[in-house]
């Protein structure tokens, strides 16, 4: 009974079992139609999404133009919604739920798997080309506000120099080397695919070597800021940076240099809520001290004034009442006794005046930024503003930066899409007058001195010339702080930006994008000088107030060039441009399996670009008076008017006074740069493993000659990628996780930064023969002038092992660019000595190398190290210029078969046994001077490398536990050489003899010259030569006389010591960019209190520097190797920075 009744209970069940089983297998093989439209997170429909089954292979369908998909599986089936730069999505098939709604998210890591071109967004495994890609946050760094500087080291193949630690100074950026002679060797910027100009149309030599001059223009050029100086560092998204042919071919025009493409932030939908970030940075720059530098105390520069004194070195112009020498003039002058003589010594050893101290403060800077974001299905934005203060140490230097930054993108229809973005930014920025320079003053300036203390420098000023051949010649005066205050260097720029984009979904596979822009830059820039100034009196040919003593000489009111007021050097600049592109953009996979994709993309774009103002020179400038200009040329230091007023005053002439152009000069700016392109891309990849891509561009610009074929230029580019790593006989390698090879070949072009056309200079003062007014040549035409051409080769290899612990690449690049523009020297007959021309060729070649290592990778611990750097060999081939002495030396002479840059150096040997510096060949037999028949000076000189670095890099690592991080980022610069600063120099005297230019009594010397030579035998053991009365001129025993420093043709000792191969030094350097300490609240806690952010931290910026032992106390990168003209300028300064950031 028990048995019979267990068996129908089983029987029952197993029944059960088995028809729940037959149906679920009914279920799944039931096939159903699964409809639904794809959005992304801001409710915009997304086309070209692919939809594939799980487990199915080539089984697929992409959604189409307004991101509706339907493909038919079975149900219980698992669908993959992809999309690029989305986390890709899963969905397990139910009849029930359809139609589906399908909302993709950005997906942030896919942010370094995607490449922003400006013109396109494609996947990695899309690009031949060498880029690289950071992100916003990785670069900003509190107390750095210049984007270009807070890259320096973090870029394989990008060197970047920043030559001064001036408030307001931009970086020299270089891709891959040098492609160009005299035009502009910058990379482009494009900020959102707009290319950003500069605010001034300064040359493109004036920009590559920021240490050029010490004029006033390059003083105003300094602090005039770049084309992305306004942009706020915290609405940076992502950066990348095209590097070869086949990435920056798309851009045509100035791509040889490279692009640089900035991606700004967005919104995105965030269901109606609004997300509000708040970040501000407070940093101190505490003053330098003299401990850091190796300057001499008041006791060591009184040693080193007895030692001149005693030795009978002879003054070009005896001290009155300064230093040592003043005290000593008085004492052999019975002015004053031995006993006061002594007192006066013994007062100024002890006065140790700490110029750090008065010139210099404890700044203070500010940063405030604040933005919001959001949106719903149908609009999102993104919106900023930005407030900047940035203090210099020293006083006077200071910048204000504001922002603002605004964007919104919206659905119109399914298929249409529109972006609108408009930014806005002004800056003002205070720097110093030419030759006004606090850092440079305190470390070259004496400490006896007394800060009330004024002097007379050792310069030519005007004076007035008789005609009894006498003169009316003022002591004028000199005091720094004075100086300060009644001088300045003022820079204003605001721009802003207005970008529209209309975005057309043809179909799934067509898409048409439009594109506009507007862009406005005003620049106001006033290097000025009152008539309290020094600069101002020693043209006025008295001090302040002191120019007429009486009745007698009121004259000279009408004979001094600048009597009243002072001088003006301005610049007012409007820089527009504008953009209009037309592209169209076609997308497939050519198969059901999704193996064969397409990517095709045609456009159409009109640039045009203008600079319209006026600079000029102006005396007579008033900056308290309304800011105007009072002045009569035609009557100031003119000698027939002052006569005909002052019939019997005896004058003839003021000397030494700038000539009439420089007194008052207007240039106009009317420039205007016009550019027509098509171009197109192709790109295929199978499998994600194989990809090929095409690129054509076709450029047009009126900045050629009268042959109109120049005006066009072709440009094409082919690559090839191999994603090693997919290939099936690659899978038993686990621990490798990517393996990619590429390889692209491609053209690129610049437009000339020169014109083609004859252009002239009115001269409004008179012919001194003839008496008439006359046109100058400044430009010759040249109908021929064409667009320089380069041609690069790039390989690389891609690699990432151990789940991508370890990951890194390497390119290898070769570029050559022909047809290089150069001047060349001409007859003078033809109105000018030089002429521009495609002449030569450049040859950049070298390797780029990133490798990201991640120790450890815990929940609680994480630490990474980032390694990049660069190798870059320059080399000039069929071009050669006028090798003159000064560009021998200072590296801006083009020699064939060297590199741009390269600079020599007179070969020292030692010194005598009277502490006189020798070379080799002239001084090698004892006792006897020889010439140097054979070879040129060149060839008798010795090549000391190049001033630009060769090897540059960075190294950064990140290392986080819990809520903690701590983290560094160094750069490096190697194998590139610096000239020293020079503690001695030669002046020419009469007669072609030369006299050691020593160290004027109110200047400090180099705690070097402690070590000079004293007595005989001291030449075994030091290198720093003697103090002589005299020097000796070497001309005549140098093969090529003609190759001077003067127009006399001297050659002095001292001279040649100072250009020796013995001041040359390794330029070698790591640097410490910056050093900081994070801390962020744990997610619980921002809970509690409503945030969703909540960040602080510490940072040192530039807190030290490990160099080359024969630098000494001087800054690697502000260093020049023009051992002749010093240009002053401000080392790099230390800050320390606290850091909030918090978001709700």
């Amino acid at each position: 009974m028990k048995l019979t009744y267990i068996k129908p209970s089983v029987t029952r069940i197993l029944f059960i079992l088995l028809f729940a089983l037959s149906n679920n297998v009914f279920a799944q093989n039931k096939e159903i139609k699964v409809t639904g439209t794809i959005y992304d997170a801001t409710g915009i429909t997304l086309p070209s999404v692919t939809v594939t089954v799980k487990g199915q292979k080539g089984v697929g369908v992409l959604s189409d133009n307004n991101g509706k998909f339907t493909i038919t599986v079975s149900e219980g089936s698992t669908l993959i919604f992809s999309f690029v730069g989305m986390k890709s999505q899963e969905v397990v098939v139910n009849a029930k739920q359809v139609p589906y709604k399908i909302t993709l998210k950005e997906d942030t890591k896919a942010l370094e798997e995607v490449v922003v071109t400006g013109y396109q967004t494609l996947k990695k495994h899309e690009v031949v080309g060498s880029t690289f890609t950071v992100k916003g946050d990785d670069i900003r760094v509190a107390g750095v506000t210049s984007i270009d500087a807070a890259l320096q080291g973090v870029v394989p193949g990008v060197s970047i120099t920043i030559p001064s630690g001036m408030i307001g100074t931009s970086p020299q950026v270089r891709v891959r080397g040098t492609s160009t002679v005299i035009g502009n060797a910058s990379p482009v910027w494009v900020i959102d695919g707009i290319i950003q100009e500069d605010p001034l149309p300064f040359a493109g030599a004036q920009l590559n070597d920021i240490l050029s001059s010490g004029d006033l223009s390059s003083s105003m050029a300094s602090i005039s800021g770049s084309s992305i100086s306004g942009l706020n560092p915290d609405d940076i998204e992502s950066i990348t940076f095209l590097k070869d042919a086949s990435a920056t071919a798309i851009y045509g025009v100035k791509a040889a240099n490279g692009v640089i493409v900035i991606t700004t932030k967005r919104g995105s939908n965030t269901n109606g809520r609004i997300n509000v970030n708040f970040r501000t940075d407070i940093s101190l720059t505490p003053r330098r001290t003299y401990g850091q530098t190796d300057r001499m105390n008041s006791a060591d520069r009184i040693a080193l004034s007895k030692e001149i004194v005693e030795s009978g070195v002879p003054f070009s112009q005896f001290p009155q009442n300064v230093g040592y020498e003043g005290a000593y003039l008085q004492l052999i002058n019975k002015e004053i006794s031995m006993e006061e003589f002594n007192e006066k010594v013994t007062r100024m050893e002890k006065q140790n005046t700490d110029w750090f101290k008065l010139l210099a403060r404890n700044a203070v800077s500010q940063n405030y930024s604040l933005s919001l974001s959001g949106g719903n299905d149908k609009l999102n934005f993104y919106g900023s503003v930005g407030f900047n203060k940035s203090l210099s140490s020293y006083k006077g230097n200071d910048q204000s930066n504001k922002t603002i930054n605004f964007s919104v993108d919206a659905k119109l229809r399914d298929n249409l899409r529109t972006k609108f973005q408009f930014s806005a930014s002004q800056s003002e920025t205070n720097a110093y007058y030419t030759g006004v320079n606090p850092e440079d003053y305190a470390l070259n300036t004496s400490r006896i001195l007394g800060p009330d203390e004024w002097y007379s420098i050792n310069e030519t000023k005007a004076y007035f010339q008789l005609d009894d051949g006498s003169a009316i010649q003022r002591d004028i005066r000199y005091n720094f702080l004075n100086e300060l205050e009644h001088t300045g260097n003022e820079n204003k720029n605001t721009k802003f930006q207005i970008t529209g984009n209309l975005i057309w979904n043809i179909t799934p596979e067509i898409k048409y994008e439009l594109t506009t822009a507007f862009t406005r830059n005003s620049s106001e820039a006033n290097v000025w000088a009152d008539d309290h100034s020094y600069a101002v009196s020693k043209i006025r040919g008295a001090n302040y107030g002191e120019l007429v003593t009486g009745e007698s000489d009121s004259w000279l009111t009408l004979a001094s060039v600048l009597p009243y007021g002072g001088v003006l050097n301005y610049n007012s600049t409007n820089q527009q441009s504008y953009t209009v592109r037309n592209q169209l953009n076609y997308g497939k996979l050519l198969d059901r399996e999704g193996d064969h994709a397409l990517n095709v993309a045609l456009g159409h774009e009109v640039r045009g670009n203008s600079y319209i103002g006026q600079s000029g020179v102006e005396y007579g400038y008033m900056p308290n008076r309304g800011k105007s200009v009072d002045y009569n040329y035609s009557q100031q230091a003119n000698k027939y008017y002052v006569l005909s007023i002052y019939k019997d005053c005896n004058y003839r002439e003021t000397a030494n006074v700038p000539a009439y152009n420089d007194r008052h000069s207007t240039t106009l700016t009317d420039q205007i740069e016009n550019y027509m392109s098509f171009y197109a891309t192709l790109g295929y990849s199978y499998a994600s493993k194989y990809t090929l891509s095409f690129s054509f561009r076709q450029d047009a610009s009126n900045k050629f000659g009268q042959n109109t074929n120049n005006r066009f230029n072709p440009v094409l580019s082919a690559g090839v990628r191999w994603n090693v790593s997919e290939e099936n006989f690659m899978r038993q390698f686990g621990w490798l996780s990517n393996l990619t090879l590429k390889a692209s070949y491609g053209s690129q072009g610049k437009a000339p930064d020169i014109s083609p056309y004859l252009i002239t200079n009115f001269n409004i003062a008179p012919d001194i023969l003839t008496g008439d007014q006359f046109l100058s040549i400044k430009n010759l035409p040249n109908k021929d002038l064409k667009w320089e051409k380069t041609k690069s080769f790039n390989g690389g290899i891609e690699l990432s092992i151990l789940n991508d612990r370890i990951y890194g690449s390497i390119d290898f690049y070769y570029k050559k660019t022909i047809d290089a523009i150069t001047y060349v020297n001409i007859p003078i007959e033809n109105g000018t000595p030089n002429m521009a021309i495609n002449n030569g060729s450049i040859i950049n070649k070298g390797y780029d190398v990133s490798l990201t290592v991640i120790p450890i990778q815990t929940k609680d611990m994480r630490w990474s190290i980032n390694a990049t750097s660069g190798f870059n060999r320059n080399e000039v081939k069929d071009n050669e210029d006028n090798a003159t002495l000064e560009k021998i030396t200072n590296g801006s002479v083009i020699i064939d078969g060297f590199a741009l840059n390269s600079f020599w150096s007179f070969p020292y040997i030692g010194l005598s046994d009277q502490g006189v510096p020798k070379f080799a060949i002239i001084d090698q037999t004892p006792g006897t001077k020889t010439r140097v028949e054979s070879g040129t000076l060149l060839d008798y000189m010795i090549y000391s490398g190049v001033k630009d670095p060769v090897f540059s890099g960075g190294l950064s690592t990140s290392f986080r536990y819990k809520q903690f991080t701590l983290s560094a980022s160094f750069n490096f610069q190697l194998g590139h050489h610096k000239r020293l600063n020079p503690f001695m120099r030669s002046q020419a005297t009469s007669g072609g003899i030369g006299q050691l230019r020593i160290p004027d009594p109110e200047k400090n010397a180099s705690k070097e010259l402690n070590k000079r030579w004293r007595q005989p035998g001291d030449e075994k053991y030091t290198n720093i030569p003697a103090i002589l009365s005299s020097d000796e001129n070497l001309a005549n025993y140098l093969p090529d006389n003609s190759l001077s420093l003067s127009n006399n043709g001297e050659i002095y000792r001292y001279q040649m010591y100072n250009l020796s191969d013995l001041r040359v030094v390794k330029a070698n350097h790591l640097r410490c960019n910056n050093i900081c300490l994070t801390y962020a609240l744990p997610r619980d806690i921002l809970d509690q209190i409503r945030l969703s952010n909540l960040t602080f931290a510490l940072t040192v910026t530039d807190p030290f520097v490990i160099k080359s032992k024969g630098l000494g106390k001087q800054d690697p990168e502000t260093l020049s190797t023009d051992a002749t003209t010093i240009i002053p300028v401000v080392d790099r300064q230390r800050k320390f920075s606290l850091s909030i950031s918090l978001g709700f």
